[in-house]
This record gives C-alpha cells, structure tokens and sequence, in this order.
C-alpha cells in the first residue's frame, strides 16, 4: 500500500453538521472562527465542544454563512491510531456520504461561468438511516443524519426528510428549487 496518507471515509452519523449564520464578515484567523463556533455550539453538541474536531466552509453566495462539521475528538483519533498501526497516516477525514460528492458536479457553470451551479440533493441510505446532503457544484451545504426506528422502512424515512430538507434549503437557504436529485441505496 502506497505510505501516502489516505482519505478515511468515517460512517457519516460520526459527524454532527450545522448551517450557521455569524453575521458578516468571517475572520481571517482560523483560531477565532473555531471560538465563534465553539461558542455557538455549546448547546447543540452532545459533548463540550472543547471536545470537537472542528472543520468548516463558508458560502460564497452568503457571506457570513458557513457549513460547520463537527465530530468527537477521541473516536476520531482511535480510527486515526488504527490507520497508523498499520503504517500509513490519515489525511482527509470525512462523512462517508461526501464520498459521493466528488463525482456528483454540474458541468453547466464549468462552461458558462456567469450560471450559477444548481443546489442538487443527494439521498444516502446507509442501512442504519439516511444522509442528506445539499451541494453546489459538488460542495456540501447542508448534511442531515436520521436513524431509522423499529419497523421504519428506510424509504418512508427518506421520502419524509426529502420533503423537509427541500423545504429548509427553500425557506432558509433561499433555493427556490432544486436542480436535481440523486438516490443511493446500500
């Protein structure tokens, strides 16, 4: 196996995702964006976010919004500890369901760089529950995580939060249609 480091694809229900508005301008230091999400995040994590890793993305059609990723420090750096028993390192470390992402772009814009891309919305059933991702132009704008319940079938699961999300990316995120939609089954 190559020693470069490699992209280690965590179950996405490891991860805690949120779209915030910080009101204006971010800052330009990586130190005081995480203390302005920590600080937001105080009630919205099962754990102390000191607790947190911490990784996030502005959105470019709103400044001062951003797409924050959260995940539990110490399970975290027990797969990374694996990974290194093994003699290789870990790079990036994502949801699973942004796996699908990457491959998942508009060309549209690519060619016409005054369209915008559109908001596509990527429905992952991952056995235990369903991952929704919003993106644009392959990058995430919103990631929801459902478990399924006793006797839940996983389509009556997605159909529901399908219609929820679409709602909140029309009301909140102001995306007054989506531009696609994808289905990924286990």
């Amino acid at each position: 196996l190559p020693r470069a480091p490699l992209a280690l694809l965590l179950p996405t229900r490891y991860f805690r995702a949120f779209a915030l508005e910080l009101g204006g301008e971010l800052p330009k230091r990586r130190s005081e964006v995480d203390a302005m999400l920590r600080f937001r995040l105080k009630r919205l994590l099962p754990y102390k976010p000191e607790a947190a890793r911490l990784a996030f993305r502005p959105d470019d059609a709103a400044p001062g919004r951003l797409l924050a990723l959260a995940a539990y420090e110490p399970v975290l750096r027990q797969w990374e500890h694996a990974i290194q028993a093994c003699g290789l390192s870990a790079g990036w470390v994502l949801p699973a369901s942004f796996a699908s992402l990457a491959a998942w772009r508009s060309d549209g814009a690519a060619r016409d760089p005054s369209r915008r891309e559109p908001v596509r919305l990527l429905i992952d059933c991952d056995g235990a529950g369903v991952n929704l991702i919003a993106a644009r132009g392959g990058a995430p704008l919103l990631l929801r995580s459902k478990s399924l319940l006793s006797g839940e079938s996983a389509a009556s699961l997605a159909g529901g939060e399908a219609a929820l999300t679409t709602a909140y990316l029309r009301d909140k995120l102001h995306c007054p249609r989506l531009g696609g939609a994808a289905l990924a089954l286990p």
